[in-house]
């Protein structure tokens, strides 16, 4: 719909300093955050153990966020301050890095999100297939996700019509392809989120259902010892995994509708306000997942000369007899332990 200028109050110098100061906007609010984001990223990774299989999957995530926070979120920055990309030999790039980087990173919390149920309720099965069901997913991921944009974007055989002043130029041409832009956006997009949210989902509900059998059986130490090992796994699944899918489904699912339903005012909102949306959650991830690693956060809190008390159990003191053992033990007396 045309702009009635003459019945308006805006006038084109009013849109460009609305759009100006909008961006600018967004400017301020993703640079001040970037900083500490990525410098905790970076310290994660430092101090990261890879030793620890239960985590490990959360160091290859990290990898993706730190290449987003560190160079596609300072060529975003970029166009937000200046309005424009210049160049349109730097827009193929842009999408590829863009897509690439933000897929990796879905991908790789959809598949997370299946192995941390794995690890809660199949813990053998997983362990029996570390090659097929641990490393081998993630390798895959990684070689396909750049390889696919690489080749769907600035391989593909259509014309692109690039806008320099538009987030992304605009977007990549193969969209314009029904074919190939669902599935894009379904195969690899809106499956992928509904698939953590699902995940998701199911983890909790089972947490409770174990819960529930917990308090109608006879409570034992390994039950309640399983039973807060598996709450333990769950919410940490749960509160990275959520933050996917708050950062992505509502942007796949309206520019889902976009393609079929092409409108000005839509397309408006998706640009300036959904797309930034995985920005923020690129900026969440790497807090969330430092609250799960005591090791890394309490070297943080030294870093940063916070007050950090490692939690550990201290029901009681027991005074328990020890075992008269003169090969294993020097002091055959009454002990006390701190558990």
């Amino acid at each position: 719909m045309a702009l009635n200028y003459s019945s308006s109050s805006w006038n084109t110098t009013d849109i460009l300093v609305a759009s100006s100061l909008e961006r600018r906007i967004k400017f301020f609010i993703l640079i001040t955050l970037q900083t500490p984001s990525f410098c905790c990223t970076l310290f994660i990774l430092r101090h990261f153990s890879w030793r620890h299989l239960q985590t490990q999957i959360y160091g290859f995530l990290l990898i993706p966020n730190a290449l987003i926070l560190g160079a596609e979120l300072s060529i975003t920055l970029y166009y937000l301050y200046e309005g424009t990309i210049y160049f349109e030999s730097r827009c193929s790039p842009w999408i590829t890095l863009n897509y690439t980087l933000f897929q990796l990173s879905i991908f790789l919390m959809t598949w997370i999100s299946i192995q941390r149920y794995l690890f809660i309720y199949h813990e053998q099965f997983i362990q029996r297939h570390m090659i097929l069901l641990h490393y081998g997913p993630v390798i895959f991921l990684y070689v396909y996700c750049p390889l696919l944009y690489v080749g769907i974007v600035m391989i593909y055989g259509c014309k692109p019509t690039y806008d320099v002043t538009l987030y992304i130029c605009g977007g990549p041409c193969y969209s314009l392809n029904v074919g190939l832009g669902i599935f894009d956006w379904i195969g690899n997009g809106i499956s992928m989120e509904m698939t953590t949210f699902f995940v998701n989902v199911l983890v909790t509900i089972r947490l409770f259902i174990q819960r529930y059998r917990m308090k109608r059986a006879i409570a034992t130490v390994d039950g309640h010892r399983q039973w807060r090992r598996s709450v333990k796994l769950g919410v940490q699944l749960i509160a990275i995994g959520m933050i996917y899918v708050v950062g992505w489904v509502p942007y796949s699912i309206i520019v889902l509708i976009q393609m079929f339903n092409g409108s000005g005012d839509l397309a408006n909102i998706l640009s300036n306000v959904f797309a930034y949306l995985p920005y923020f959650q690129e900026l969440l991830v790497p807090y969330a997942c430092v609250m799960y690693m005591p090791e890394v956060k309490a070297k943080l809190a030294a870093l940063l000369k916070l007050p950090y008390i490692h939690r550990r159990q201290h029901p009681s003191n027991q005074i328990r007899p020890t075992t008269f053992l003169p090969s294993i033990s020097k002091h055959p007396m009454c002990t006390v332990h701190d558990h």
